[in-house]
């Protein structure tokens, strides 16, 4: 990542340059949909597999290790771009009824005004350097979101109702139990969130290391 179009006032994300390397030819065939790209058996074992989540009969997702792809091709002839936006984060975990199983769901509709204007400004690009767009949101064969900053999963809440810690990273309910990773962040960023997460984890720990000092001795610690 070298450059950014920074797109947030008009729409809310930001667009990156991603350069991929050469080994990932495969990959960007299987997004791109390419018929040679997942074929015969294994073709429908991802159908088959994807089906098995999605009705709860697994909670493992498809990920790169299913697909490989028998040929690979370079990545020379396209231009790859990243989207970081705001979306509606309203992305849900659950239990699946059946099996119980491990299971996120995400749902496009309070997020379609990004996704349309994504789609635009890629449209918008691909016109001026004459190249053929392809907005690669939730495509075949994984038909599935696709993020590489993942926030969210005990968000930071006042209300314990509505949040699994506190504003410092303090659980709940459970004195002494603390979560500091991107898992508090409680919506989404629109920015690489690294710097946002290693800020709160600091504040995190000076606030844990600060309440430590002020106690008193435990009974223990006195003898």
């Amino acid at each position: 990542m070298t450059s950014v179009l920074d797109y947030t006032d008009e729409h809310r994300f930001l667009l990156a340059d991603g350069g991929l390397p050469s080994n990932f030819g495969g990959l960007l065939e299987i997004v791109r949909a390419l018929d040679d790209a997942v074929h015969g058996w294994r073709g429908l074992l991802l159908r088959a597999k994807r089906l098995a989540t999605r009705v709860g009969l697994s909670d493992q997702p498809i990920t790169h290790r299913h697909l490989r792809p028998q040929s690979s091709r370079p990545v020379k002839d396209s231009l790859v771009f990243l989207m970081i936006g705001r979306d509606a984060a309203d992305g849900q975990m659950r239990l699946t009824p059946l099996l119980k199983r491990f299971d996120i769901r995400w749902s496009r509709q309070g997020s379609e005004t990004l996704f349309e204007a994504m789609k635009k400004v890629t449209d918008q690009l691909a016109r001026g350097v004459g190249a053929e767009p392809f907005f690669a949101l939730d495509t075949w064969p994984l038909s599935q979101y696709i993020t590489v900053h993942p926030l969210g999963g005990c968000p930071m809440a006042d209300d314990p109702q509505l949040g699994v810690v506190d504003d410092a990273g303090k659980v709940h309910g459970y004195d002494g139990l603390y979560v500091l990773d991107g898992s508090i962040v409680p919506t989404a960023l629109g920015v690489n969130p690294s710097k946002t997460i290693a800020a709160l984890a600091e504040r995190g720990v000076e606030r844990l290391v600060g309440e430590r000092r002020t106690q008193p001795p435990s009974d223990e610690q006195g003898a």
